[in-house]
C-alpha cells in the first residue's frame, strides 16, 4: 500500500507486542483469555493474529518503527483451518490452558458463523486494526485504514470487519463503514458489531461531503 511499511517476518514480535498493549483492556481478548490474561499472554494471542495475516494476508504498519498495525486477508483465505492454527502459533495458544482453548474455540466458530451469513462474495476482511497507546490519536491509524479501503474499492469489493466496542461503530461509519448486525456472544457480556463498506462508499462520502458544504 502506498506509503505504508510492509511488515517483515523479522517485525512480527515488535507487531505482537504493539497489539498486545493497544488491545490490552479490549473485551474479546479479556473473554477468551479469562482468567490466564496477562501481557504475556496478550502477546501470544495477538502474535497468533499477526501470524496468521502475514502468512495467508498482509500487515502494514506507518513505518518501520511499527507505531501501528493493520492485519488485512483477502477472502476466502480467512477461513481458518486446523493446520493453518498450527502453521501460526495456535499450539502456543492452546498451551495457556483448557479454559483459553474452549473459549477461543467457542468464539471463532461464532464469529465465523456471522462472518458466513454477512458475506458470501469475495470481500477484504480487516482482522484488526491497533495503534501503540503513546501514539494513538496522532491520525495513524487513518493513515494505515484509508489505503486498504481505496485498495478494495479498486477491486470493487466490499470490506469487512468486527468490532466489539460500539464507539467504534461511529468511528468506521466515518470511512463509509454500514452496521451490519448485532450478535451478543452467548455465556459472556460481549456484542459483536458486524460492519460492511460497500465498493461505493468513497462516492458516496463525496456526495455527502458536497451537500454539507452547500
Amino acid at each position: 500500500m502506498n506509503g505504508l511499511y510492509k511488515v517483515q517476518k523479522k517485525d512480527l514480535t515488535r507487531c505482537a507486542e504493539v497489539l498486545a498493549r493497544a488491545f490490552f483492556d479490549y473485551p474479546m481478548y479479556r473473554y477468551v483469555l479469562g482468567t490466564q490474561h496477562s501481557v504475556a499472554s496478550m502477546q501470544v494471542a495477538a502474535r497468533f493474529f499477526v501470524n496468521y495475516a502475514h502468512r495467508y494476508g498482509q500487515v502494514v504498519a506507518p513505518t518501520a518503527q511499527i507505531e501501528g498495525v493493520l492485519c488485512t486477508i483477502a477472502s476466502p483465505n480467512h477461513r481458518l483451518t486446523a493446520w493453518r492454527l498450527l502453521r501460526c502459533g495456535g499450539l502456543a495458544l492452546s498451551q495457556l490452558g483448557a479454559e483459553v482453548r474452549g473459549l477461543y474455540e467457542q468464539y471463532d466458530a461464532f464469529v465465523s458463523t456471522i462472518h458466513r451469513n454477512t458475506i458470501t462474495e469475495p470481500h477484504q476482511y480487516i482482522i484488526c486494526i491497533g495503534i501503540e497507546p503513546g501514539r494513538q490519536g496522532q491520525g495513524l491509524a487513518s493513515r494505515m485504514l484509508r489505503p486498504a479501503l481505496a485498495a478494495a474499492e479498486a477491486q470493487g469489493q466490499y470490506t469487512y470487519l468486527e468490532t466489539h466496542n460500539l464507539e467504534n461503530v461511529g468511528i468506521y461509519a466515518r470511512y463509509g463503514f454500514a452496521l451490519a448486525g448485532e450478535y451478543p456472544l452467548p455465556n459472556s457480556d460481549i456484542t459483536v458489531y458486524t460492519m460492511l463498506r460497500s465498493p461505493g462508499a468513497a462516492a458516496t462520502l463525496n456526495a455527502q461531503l458536497q451537500m454539507a458544504s452547500r
